[in-house]
């Protein structure tokens, strides 16, 4: 079985298909669609915020993450900068969600990071 929340033309936001949560791409805006100002940092902690409200919308929590895949537009220079927001945003768990780091060209709206999750349902 799947479901869609937040569906449209382009594709939805969060799909639930066989006990796996998977959420499109996070990044870091503010209500109004703006990219927040700011540092890497500030935009890495905006994104978690999304996937957080998503996972909240099919009742799960950070914590349920089982695999990040991040996109930096600018790897070299932001990594480090990311890693300690990225450190600061998820949970402290015994088990962190397995993660992949890509450098791509661009991101949407220009930002420089974009994250994408799986998480798993409690059932």
């Amino acid at each position: 079985m799947t479901d869609q929340t937040s569906a449209s033309v382009f594709g939805s936001d969060v799909v639930i298909a066989r006990g796996f949560v998977h959420m499109a791409g996070a990044i870091g805006e503010d209500g109004n669609g703006q990219l927040i100002p700011g540092s890497i940092a500030d935009r890495t902690k905006a994104a978690f915020k999304v996937i957080e409200k998503r996972l909240a919308s099919v009742g799960l929590e950070l914590t349920d993450i089982v695999h990040i895949t991040i996109y930096l537009s600018n790897y070299h220079r932001d990594f480090a900068s990311f890693n300690a927001a990225y450190r600061d945003a998820l949970p402290k768990t015994a088990t962190p969600p397995a993660r992949i780091c890509i450098g791509v060209a661009d991101l949407y709206e220009g930002t420089d990071v974009e994250l994408s999750a799986i998480a798993v349902t409690r059932d």
